[in-house]
């Protein structure tokens, strides 16, 4: 067992250590490895399966990456659900994919998240992939749901000072690139078993006449209305509907991914993860 677990980590380590994007650079010094060995792990179709596992991960998280490291004038929300169609198709035996525009958002009363999307030149896009094991037999239902902002200015509340980091927002959809890159290492991986549901409600947190503001109301998709005392926070909202629509998928489990608020980060520092678990 511990053998198996020191292979896995051995190979991802390998993978992830190697990862650089370069996709915006005039010059790249990145390393290309023709060959890696690992020793003292034995062989067998067990260790190939093992390793095999560990790229698949591994290669999921670097899709990740690619999409946190885009810059928001490239990965826009529309773009974003091209990403997730893209995942879909390539693995359309066992994945669909349903992309809502605005105007199916608003036909189900996601005034939550529009409220959000509503200042942004660039139109929102509500992102549903679901995965269905070869052959069906689904014992379990599971939803995965991923903040969406491809850019968080804060709205009228916007982001200023230097632990505002308003130049990095680009990464407030980090949620998203986590449930898109699990998508991608599902579809290869293709366990038997569970239904995956992957949820994204992907739109932009802008400043404009047409902008949500401090003091406003909104009524989510399940009839529930929001007072708006700060438009920075933003995540929220758009995950209220996203949540509301997952949990009529019928799942059993549901799992929230999100770049939710800098005060994790205050708290924990830049190495740990907050959690917050319901049963």
């Amino acid at each position: 067992m511990l053998d198996g677990l020191c292979r896995s980590i051995s190979t991802a380590g390998t993978v992830l250590g190697l990862y650089e994007d370069n996709r915006y650079r005039s010059e790249s010094n990145k390393v290309h490895l023709k060959h890696v060995h690992l020793i003292g792990f034995g062989y067998g179709p067990e260790v190939d399966r093992r390793l095999e596992l560990a790229n698949y991960v591994s290669s999921g998280v670097i899709f990740g990456k690619d999409l946190v490291n885009s810059p928001a004038n490239v990965l826009t929300p529309v773009v974003l659900a091209e990403e997730a169609s893209k995942i879909a198709s390539t693995y359309s035996d066992v994945f669909t994919a349903t992309i809502l525009d605005e105007e199916r958002c608003r036909e189900l009363k996601m005034g939550s998240y529009l409220a959000v999307a509503a200042a942004s030149a660039n139109p929102p896009r509500f992102i549903h992939l679901c995965y269905k094991p070869p052959g069906g037999n689904v014992k379990r239902k599971l939803a995965i749901v991923g903040k969406g902002l491809t850019f968080d200015s804060g709205g009228y509340n916007i982001k200023i000072g230097a632990v505002c980091n308003i130049e990095l927002m680009k990464w407030d959809m980090g949620g998203s690139a986590a449930v898109l890159g699990a998508a991608k290492a599902l579809g290869e991986i293709k366990p038997p078993g569970v239904e995956v549901h992957f949820i994204v409600a992907a739109c932009e947190n802008m400043i404009s006449g047409t902008g949500m503001r401090p003091g406003d109301i909104v009524t989510a998709s399940n009839g529930k209305t929001i007072e708006v005392d700060n438009t920075d926070a933003e995540g929220r909202l758009t995950l209220a509907d996203a949540l509301v629509y997952a949990c009529k998928q019928g799942v059993d489990k549901i799992i929230d991914l999100a770049t939710l608020t800098g005060f994790c980060r205050v708290a924990l520092g830049p190495s740990i993860a907050a959690s917050l678990q319901g049963f």
